[in-house]
């Protein structure tokens, strides 16, 4: 998700957005867990915002982690190897 976008307007609706669709994957018994590949927005509040939303769910069968840009590359040679050794 790119969240680096120019009006906080646009950044709250994205995230809200997301917040929305997590609440419609609870509806399912089924366990997930949900990876967000993340660029945050320039302004601190904002950030702050991001992580309490996307990161923190209050379903005990939804879990999500921020991956954050800088994290991309070990994210994903990490995830790789895992299905490689499956």
């Amino acid at each position: 998700l790119s969240l680096n976008l120019k009006k906080s307007d646009s950044i709250k609706n994205k995230i809200y957005r997301w917040d929305g669709i997590i609440k419609e994957l609870s509806t399912s018994n089924e366990e997930l867990y949900i990876y967000f590949m993340v660029t945050l927005p320039k302004k601190k509040q904002l950030q702050e915002l991001v992580k309490l939303k996307l990161k923190s769910t209050n379903y005990d069968h939804i879990r999500s982690k921020l991956v954050f840009q800088e994290e991309a590359e070990t994210f994903t040679k990490k995830i790789k190897e895992e299905l490689q050794l499956n």
